[in-house]
């Protein structure tokens, strides 16, 4: 008896538990394209708060309420739509797959630059060597170089 007693409290807390409640479309839903650019510039200025937490101060600028006015929405629109899309999971899914992949393109531009801005520097660095030392004794250490590997 008590065995059974465990079980069926069991099969009913497990079936209880498996029935999930459909969340009901907000009236003013965010789209999935600029929910996902709503979530990369949150991530975003949530990354720069951590490392420029005092330049924001300084600045007087509050990363949400920046994002809410940029995109024309308010914080409950946002939650809402949030756990819209989050009851959903192929929709939310297909939302992080778009953030990914975007930040992954900003990724890419950003290490372009980076190597654009440290190949910049190292010219100038060049030029102000020759302009220092001038061209001769670049030249005779260039050669002396050439000498020792040979």
């Amino acid at each position: 008896m008590r065995k059974s007693l465990i079980y069926s409290c069991f099969v009913l807390l497990v079936l209880g538990c498996d029935h999930t409640p459909e969340i009901e479309k907000p009236k003013n839903l965010i789209s999935e394209d600029n929910m996902a650019s709503i979530m990369i510039d949150v991530a975003l200025l949530s990354s720069a708060k951590g490392v420029n937490k005092k330049k924001l101060e300084q600045k007087k600028i509050n990363p949400e309420a920046y994002i809410y006015k940029k995109y024309g929405v308010d914080s409950l629109q946002f939650a809402l739509s949030n756990a819209y899309y989050a009851s959903d999971s192929k929709t939310y899914t297909r939302i992080l797959d778009t953030i990914t992949s975007r930040l992954e393109r900003f990724r890419e531009r950003y290490d372009k630059l980076a190597k654009k801005e440290a190949d910049e520097k190292q010219k100038k660095d060049s030029i102000a060597r020759v302009e220092k030392f001038g061209k001769k004794k670049i030249i005779n250490a260039v050669d002396q170089k050439r000498i020792k590997k040979d």
